[in-house]
């Protein structure tokens, strides 16, 4: 047992971690397109195993030098809030669907604490350099499929889960394009690399990805992604622009070059954008609109009939009328019904939705958290104005690198300059994930590993700048 416990101590857990973003920020893709073992060997089902692999390896190895620096406070409340989503199962009707989306809680809290313990000062910057690798991957795959879906459908639709390819089609169909992506939240993490970098071509190459992640906010016709861009965007404008003020003419002129061109592009490709979703609004949008105020409703009403504890993760559709449930179905490709799948299965909101499957302890005890949260983050985010700190951070310069401790800026990625920078981006990034909830389903793979990713990194930078 020791000499197991000496061989997990030798491995490099952080490379776990970088792998688990990796393959998270990917959509459930099958990397081995082979019945039976394409569903093993699908990104999102390694992340999972790998979650608990680095939780099991954390637990052997970290646990004792980091569980002092835990915040107390917050782990209860976290507790607390875990306890109300498992209390939620005594009302389940749906056993099977409450367990689909329980498990994917309990490993997206595994991540949590797998996160705090793992990272330290000197690889604090391998996850955040890996979940920009996979957002320049996601949004090269994006522009490909916006412009070549042939090549996708012909060549590349063997890789793709079943169930979320023909969700996939049937939004394309709509004029809907990658709403269950999340580029538009690496948006700080973006201004805090543009801020930093000395060298122009990767000044250049920043830049362009945040180009492209608003050309494909902007032709994907979803509204959320359209506010979520816009949220990290101009926080982070406001934020750092002393750091950037001297790019304000190219960004301002870059954006309304970029806004006309995704503007024709998208209107002579599927005859609509996003402008036409906020401005022009028709019978259909209208239809919409009334449509989630129903099931928004009929939510609330579920709650009221079991409000203590809910009925049950997963059970939202199990619990809608008749009549609700035949409009919530929504025919794949090909319009046949085999190809049926549901459409809506969240009332969309974190909070009627958190009472909806586990009631006024599930809400409640979210409520609390969410305001520990933000009050926490409030704090971190204004103790230490730019103004406090030192010039060459401020003004975006720094001296050459002069060990291997020191990265591509010059400044020691622990240093107090440095952490102060990345931790407002990291708080910046975690809620406009958050605001992506209060307009969007929320309790399922991608964006619970994410959301407690962007917690659990919080956290401990905020434990790192203090040491």
């Amino acid at each position: 047992m020791e000499k197991l416990i000496r061989q997990i101590k030798s491995f490099n857990s952080i490379l776990i971690l970088c792998l688990i973003i990796f393959l998270m920020r990917l959509p459930p893709i099958y990397l081995v397109p082979i019945s039976p073992f394409n569903s093993i060997f699908m990104s999102h089902n390694i992340a999972r195993f790998l979650i608990i692999v680095a939780f099991a390896v954390a637990l052997l190895t970290k646990y004792q030098h980091a569980k002092s620096s835990l915040d107390k406070k917050l782990c209860f409340l976290l507790g607390l809030f875990f306890l109300s989503q498992s209390l939620s199962v005594l009302y389940a009707q749906n056993i099977s669907s409450f367990f689909t989306v329980y498990k994917d809680l309990v490993l997206s809290v595994l991540l949590f604490f797998s996160l705090f313990f793992i990272v330290e000062k000197d690889n604090q910057m391998m996850l955040i350099k890996t979940l920009l690798l996979a957002t320049a991957i996601s949004i090269s795959f994006q522009t490909l499929t916006y412009f070549y879906p042939s090549f996708i459908s012909d060549y590349l639709k063997v890789f793709f889960n079943e169930r979320y390819w023909l969700f996939f089609r049937y939004q394309a169909n709509r004029g809907r394009f990658f709403g269950e992506f999340f580029d538009e939240v690496t948006i700080p993490f973006l201004f805090y690399f543009l801020i930093l970098q000395k060298e122009t071509l990767k000044k250049i190459f920043v830049i362009m990805m945040v180009g492209v992640i608003f050309f494909i906010t902007f032709v994907s016709s979803w509204r959320s992604k359209t506010i979520l861009f816009l949220f990290g965007f101009i926080i982070s404008l406001v934020i750092y622009f002393k750091q950037i003020k001297k790019y304000i003419i190219f960004l301002i002129l870059g954006f309304f070059i970029l806004t006309s061109v995704a503007n024709f592009i998208s209107l002579e490709k599927v005859g609509q954008n996003i402008l036409d979703r906020f401005i022009f609004t028709d019978y259909q949008e209208v239809r919409i609109t009334k449509s989630r105020y129903t099931y928004l409703i009929e939510a609330l009403n579920m709650g009221l009939e079991s409000p203590l504890f809910g009925v049950g993760l997963g059970n939202y559709y199990d619990n809608l009328s008749l009549s609700s449930k035949m409009e919530n179905l929504s025919p794949g490709p090909g319009a046949h019904t085999e190809h049926k799948f549901i459409v809506i299965d969240d009332p969309h909101n974190i909070f009627i939705s958190t009472f909806t499957a586990t009631g006024l302890f599930g809400l409640f005890s979210l409520i609390l958290l969410v305001l520990y949260l933000l009050f926490h983050d409030a704090i971190r985010f204004f103790t230490h104005e730019p103004d406090r700190l030192s010039r060459r951070t401020v003004q975006g310069f720094a001296p050459q690198a002069k060990s291997a401790h020191e990265d591509v800026t010059g400044l020691k990625p622990w240093s107090f300059t440095t952490n102060q920078l990345l931790l407002k981006a990291s708080i910046i990034s975690f809620w406009v994930l958050f605001t992506y909830a209060l307009f969007n389903p929320w309790m399922y793979f991608a964006y619970l590993m994410f959301f407690m990713f962007l917690r659990g990194y919080v956290e401990k930078l905020s434990v790192l700048s203090k040491s």
